[in-house]
């Protein structure tokens, strides 16, 4: 086996066992309650976002691009929060498009200073970490009605 299918191994194996820690029946109690996730998915951003950086090469920036954008709106999903997971896949796919957008943009001038490749180093970190924030603290959470989750069972025998 390659470096690379090694590499790609273990990160499917932490992704799963990640999905797996964050998917947790609740207990049964009668009053609502407060849930709050954000554990799963700082591993998952970190994670994806160490993959890009520490392993320079296209598949593996790919995994980590797929990990920073269906990561977390999954384990939202897993969680029972759809609102937060598609807000969450909407944030971390249209943010840095329009960041990729407007540095593009101005990258077209020739005589371009110093200070505008700051500027738009900044904008694509921003662009980046901004729907990361915006996760672990107001869309990792949800309010959990436990009598809601509670089915009767009915049976029914005929002859």
């Amino acid at each position: 086996m390659s470096c690379s299918a090694i590499r790609t191994s273990l990160f499917i194996i932490v992704l799963a066992v990640i999905f797996v820690q964050s998917y947790r029946p609740n207990s049964l109690s009668c009053e609502p309650k407060e849930e709050r996730y954000p554990l799963p998915i700082i591993a998952i951003d970190t994670l994806s976002a160490s993959t890009v950086v520490v392993f320079d090469s296209p598949t593996t920036t790919i995994l980590g691009a797929t990990g920073y954008a269906l990561g977390s709106p999954l384990v939202h999903f897993l969680k029972g929060n759809t609102t937060g997971g598609f807000l969450s896949l909407s944030l971390r796919t249209s943010l840095p498009l329009v960041a990729l957008w407007l540095t593009q943009k101005n990258s077209k001038t020739v005589d371009k200073p110093p200070s505008s490749t700051h500027l738009q180093t900044t904008i694509g970190v921003a662009a980046f970490a901004l729907p990361m924030l915006i996760d672990w603290v107001w869309l990792a959470q949800r309010t959990v009605n436990p009598t809601s989750q509670i089915q009767p069972v009915s049976f029914s025998f005929s002859f």
